[in-house]
């Protein structure tokens, strides 16, 4: 136990020391990484690669550190890892987690070598016996994600075992599964038959790995039965769920970018109890509104622009405007007002671009790829924090290509950028435009590969002006 706690606690040259002392001497080398593998965590996992990696695996002589080669024999290392167990009395379904853990570990290190010769090992014991990898994956890969190697080796039972578990297990990662299963549309149509004699909770389930295909025609009709259906836990998956606001300046320049309103009755009340200091930026709604403008409709057509102060609303006269609880005020955008208009040239310091906010128009050429920032660089780190300023993350598919996206109500911006390994600079490629609704959104995730990319002249103007503003902030063209 002391050679195995100070290989465990062993930094830099101590530690190549201690390995390089130990990698010809089999017994003390193989009680060694047992004694890790027994102790569970990543970081001992890590530790057992690299201990490995001074040993020799091909019979040649060796005098300096593997590191160079690290990755080109890891099926060696898989192999002398296991003859370690087996001649410790360590049984597979203990040492397995290291082999399933080797996908997760930190590119550069030394276990980041062993994922094909791991990969091999449980595609091997797959092919042999199906339902114990099938166990092992279940127990030791909270993130199902060795079932790539089962559904290899047995397609449909791998999918009806995670099927089984994303319709009624319980304390799983359920979000992982169902982006295994969004790869599977053939699972679309057993689904679709089992919803109508499935309890609340199974349909909702059901629901969820629909939702998941729901640009496929397939899907149409039994969404739209969801959406009425007679239990709120699966109409529930439709509503959207309005987080109450902390940052006041983001709240309000959300509403004018999407165009959406907010209730008077609840404006009052973000402006008097949401008013209170908020995290550190200590943003006050009411500070904020009674420095930008808004308007009331009464048709759709003619609108009224009111001023705030102090949570009291006046047209542009100054003539009290009354509101009731449910009436509806939307943030004035500069697209909202005639060319002419005097407010457009109003010197008025705002706590967002409100009245000076930058419009666009689409344009033929736009199309449904618009080029119009083809060639654009920006350095990385810049590029980085607008991706955090403008709301962006990357989609989680995009056929090898970064795709940054963000949304605006409805509609969504897709910005495709080249960023180089290794490189300092970001390069935009070309801006798609999609439906909010057409974007695949799993956990954090996004997902348009199965979404239609719009005409840019389609879209409204605004919501077209402001995801293509969104586009120039993120390559800083504003």
């Amino acid at each position: 136990m002391e050679l195995f706690e100070k290989i465990r606690n062993a930094k830099g040259d101590e530690f190549a020391r201690l390995a390089r002392s130990i990698a010809d001497d089999r017994t003390r080398l193989y009680s060694a990484v047992v004694a890790l593998a027994q102790s569970g965590t990543p970081d001992d996992f890590e530790r057992i690669a690299a201990v490995l990696s001074y040993a020799t695996v091909d019979g040649t002589e060796r005098t300096e550190h593997y590191s160079d080669r690290r990755g080109a024999v890891g099926k060696g290392y898989v192999d002398m890892f296991v003859a370690a167990c087996n001649a410790c009395n360590y049984p597979e379904s203990e040492y397995i987690k290291v082999l399933l853990y080797a996908q997760y570990a930190k590119e550069g290190g030394a276990l980041y070598g062993w994922r094909d010769g791991a990969d091999a090992y449980i595609e091997k014991l797959a092919k042999t016996d199906f339902y114990r990898a099938a166990g092992y994956i279940d127990k030791y890969d909270g993130k199902f994600g060795k079932y790539d190697i089962l559904i290899r080796t047995d397609p449909s039972e791998a999918v009806k075992l995670l099927l089984d578990k994303v319709l009624y297990g319980k304390n799983l990662n359920k979000t992982a599964i169902r982006r295994i299963l969004m790869e599977r549309p053939e699972i679309i149509n057993a689904l679709a038959a089992a919803y109508g004699d499935a309890n609340a909770k199974t349909r909702a389930a059901i629901t969820r790995i629909l939702m998941l295909f729901k640009t496929d025609g397939r899907v149409k009709d039994i969404l739209d039965e969801a959406r009425s259906d007679p239990s709120k836990t699966v109409r529930d998956l439709f509503e959207k769920r309005e987080s109450v606001p902390t940052d006041a300046v983001a709240f309000f320049e959300r509403l004018m970018a999407a165009g959406e309103p907010v209730e008077y009755g609840r404006l009052r009340s973000l402006m008097t109890d949401g008013g209170k200091d908020r995290g550190k930026n200590k943003n006050k709604f009411a500070a904020v509104a009674d420095r930008i403008f808004f308007y009331v409709t009464d048709d759709g057509v003619n609108k009224t622009v009111l001023m705030c102060d102090g949570g009291r609303f006046a047209d542009l006269g100054g003539a009290p405007v009354a509101l009731d609880e449910k009436s509806e005020l939307y943030v004035l955008h500069p697209l909202d007002l005639d060319a002419a208009s005097p407010l457009l040239t109003a010197e008025i310091e705002q706590p967002f671009l409100q009245l000076a906010r930058p419009v666009y128009y689409a344009s033929p050429d736009d199309g449904t790829r618009s080029s119009r920032l083809f060639g654009t660089f920006i350095d990385k780190k810049t590029f980085e924090r607008g991706l955090r300023l403008g709301g962006f993350s990357f989609a989680a598919d995009g056929d090898g290509m970064r795709i940054a996206v963000s949304y605006c109500g409805d509609y969504a911006v897709a910005v495709s950028c080249r960023l180089p390994d290794g490189g300092d600079t970001a390069e935009c490629l070309e801006i798609g435009y999609y439906r909010t609704a057409d974007v695949v959104r799993l956990g954090r995730d996004a997902f348009i590969g199965s979404a239609n990319a719009l005409r840019a002249g389609s879209l409204p103007r605004r919501a077209f002006s402001e995801l293509t503003y969104a586009a120039y902030k993120l390559f800083g063209c504003v």
